[in-house]
């Protein structure tokens, strides 16, 4: 496949990378030429002429004026996007008549990084790659997408983009806009008081230190679906503040068994259930060469680890891993552990 991508940045060289790798061809286009030259100089291969498929790799509210040009251009006869939203491209699209040959697609992958020098060819692997054809979209260009997606590595997945848009304010947008105002309250935090901060708000604020350049636009061509996810949010918010007022135990708890149950929601490993595995807890101590010692007593023991995640204690000498074990596999890992000199726990819940 020949494929055109205008936006040498994070995501267009790391799609770039991974399509070579898979035997294709990449032009890149950028207005900025270093960023062309050294995305190019990263994937090793082009091509002159026009392309099978175009991809617009550009900030959202350019998406729809970079296909314009493109299709004016004749740089290809299909084309797609790689933006966060699709209801506004779609209806941009229409207006200059290009819907049959346009696909809109959204690989569920990045990063908090930006340009070709940190672009990776393993990005989009086993990520969703949601693809949004209208009604109109002839079935020569929705199968191109699908090619793209599938030969990076992606999962495809077919929404309208009304559906998609809707989707991503209610597992990523919103979640987003909730995290940037937890963290923007730890600023009136005396910072004595935040030393003692454990993982808990470091997770549920780590997607605060996104770039404000990449999601005011996101946020702002999403904004009604977003809002219509929070409203409920800041309505129940009202009412927990009254609890906590109140000292209402039995509504904080039920607040709390909410919690669990939305979170149990999410899909695991394999989409299964956050709550199919054992979970162990092991301090790990601060020294080179632990984490991998530990690896080959799970290898030792023929036990998989399907999930892992670190806690660091400031100013103390170790750290703490979480780790999710197959079901039944969490109470004697630990008897094995314990039995090799490691601090280890079983977990409820």
């Amino acid at each position: 496949m020949k494929v055109i991508i205008e936006g040498a940045g994070y995501m267009g060289t790391s799609l770039g990378m991974a399509l070579t790798r898979a035997g294709g061809e990449v032009r890149f286009i950028d207005l900025n030429s270093g960023h062309a030259e050294l995305a190019s100089a990263r994937v090793g291969k082009t091509f002159e002429g026009p392309g099978d498929l175009f991809v617009a790799a550009v900030p959202t509210p350019a998406v729809a004026e970079v296909i314009k040009s493109a299709f004016r251009q004749n740089l290809a006869t299909s084309f797609t996007d790689l933006g966060s939203t699709k209801t506004n491209v779609q209806r941009e699209v229409e207006t200059f008549g290009l819907s049959e040959h346009f696909c809109g697609g959204h690989p569920m992958a990045g990063s908090e990084r930006s340009g070709p020098a940190g672009a990776r060819s393993d990005l989009f692997e086993g990520r969703p790659w949601v693809i949004t054809p209208s009604e109109k979209t002839n079935p020569a260009t929705l199968v191109l997408v699908r090619e793209l997606a599938l030969s990076v590595g992606a999962l495809p997945v077919l929404l309208t983009p009304e559906s998609h848009d809707r989707a991503v304010a209610e597992v990523s947008h919103g979640p987003q806009v909730l995290a940037s105002l937890l963290a923007s309250a730890l600023q009136q935090v005396d910072e004595a008081h935040l030393t003692i901060a454990g993982q808990g708000l470091r997770d549920t604020t780590r997607i605060a230190g996104s770039h404000r350049d990449v999601w005011a636009p996101i946020l702002s061509t999403n904004g009604a679906e977003i809002a219509a996810f929070l409203e409920p949010i800041s309505e129940e918010l009202e009412r927990v503040i009254g609890s906590l007022k109140a000292g209402d135990t039995h509504a904080l708890g039920s607040l709390i068994e909410r919690g669990n149950l939305g979170r149990d929601r999410i899909p695991g490993k394999h989409g299964s259930s956050t709550r199919e595995y054992d979970q162990i807890s092991v301090v790990l101590p601060d020294k080179p060469g632990q984490l991998a010692l530990l690896f080959d007593i799970f290898g030792e023991l023929q036990v998989n680890v399907e999930d892992i995640s670190m806690e660091h204690s400031p100013g103390l000498p170790s750290g703490l891993l979480q780790l999710s074990l197959p079901v039944g596999k969490g109470e004697e890992t630990v008897e094995a552990l314990i039995e090799r000199d490691w601090r280890a726990f079983t977990l409820s819940g």
